[in-house]
């Protein structure tokens, strides 16, 4: 399961005129961040405020490529759909403002964004703790592949990771799976339980060996992996491979390829008895 996102302010706030540059970035950066929640690679972020952020407008600017980003805006923030995740912050009090990237223009409404990201950060550690995050805020920079941006962040406050399209893969699960068969980390996976359920994982073929005994399984978009009929049980270490290519944990792995389904039922971290 994926990650959480939100947005810089630069992309959210389109609450005053903006200069060419700045429009141009924001409707490429909406593009991609089109192109990630359509393969699944993220969920998007949304709170109260954040949607009163999101909702005004200004047109004064005639830019023919407003109508795209409200759009976007729209589509992506204001309209309920299965890769938006809904977060309620209203019982968060003792909390500190979140650090503005450098590239957040002093218009607008950005000082609402750094008090909301400021609680969010207090509740995302109350569910994890030390340097993982399965929350990023997509920079605008990055995604127009323009380099990671920056905080300005004198004290070196805690902050979320900015994150383009590579930095997202650094990022957590944002989802805890509740379902899986007990003890299922210490089970073996068989050879031929590999072979016949890997598909269920997101192999797209197998192929047998034309001499020895190894068998290559693809995967779309991603490296192959090897497995060998000499080796069975499937081995640890040959299994922890399939974290990178895949995306699953390891015991959701092991659980599709001993069973031949994925487990169903996850949680959202935030929503988890922990």
């Amino acid at each position: 399961m994926p990650p959480l996102i939100c947005t810089t302010p630069t992309i959210l706030d389109q609450s005053f005129p903006r200069n060419d540059e700045e429009l141009y970035r924001v409707a490429e950066s909406l593009g991609v961040i089109e192109e990630i929640l359509k393969a699944d690679k993220a969920h998007l972020i949304l709170t109260n405020l954040l949607r009163e952020i999101v909702e005004p407008f200004e047109w004064q600017n005639h830019h023919p490529i407003l109508g795209d980003i409200r759009r976007l805006l729209c589509q992506w923030f204001l309209q309920p759909h299965e890769r938006l995740v809904e977060i309620n912050l209203d019982d968060i009090e003792d909390h500190n403002p979140h650090p503005l990237p450098f590239s957040c223009n002093s218009q607008g409404l950005f000082d609402f964004w750094s008090d909301e990201m400021g609680k969010m950060l207090v509740k995302h550690a109350s569910c994890c703790s030390g340097d993982e995050f399965f929350i990023g805020i997509a920079c605008e920079l990055a995604l127009c592949g323009e380099g990671l941006g920056e905080y300005d962040n004198p004290n070196n406050e805690k902050t979320f990771p900015l994150v383009g399209r590579e930095e997202l893969e650094q990022l957590s699960d944002a989802y805890l799976w509740e379902d899986l068969p007990p003890n299922i980390y210490n089970t073996n996976v068989s050879f031929s339980n590999a072979c016949r359920n890997c598909y269920v994982i997101g192999a797209t073929r197998v192929d047998p060996p034309s001499g020895g005994s190894h068998y290559k399984v693809h995967f779309e978009g991603s490296r192959s992996w090897s497995l060998d009929k000499n080796i069975d049980p499937v081995s640890e270490d040959h299994l922890q491979e399939l974290v990178g290519i895949t995306g699953y944990p390891v015991t959701v792995i092991k659980t599709a390829l001993i069973y031949g389904s994925l487990p169903q039922k996850n949680i959202l971290r935030f929503e988890a008895d922990l």
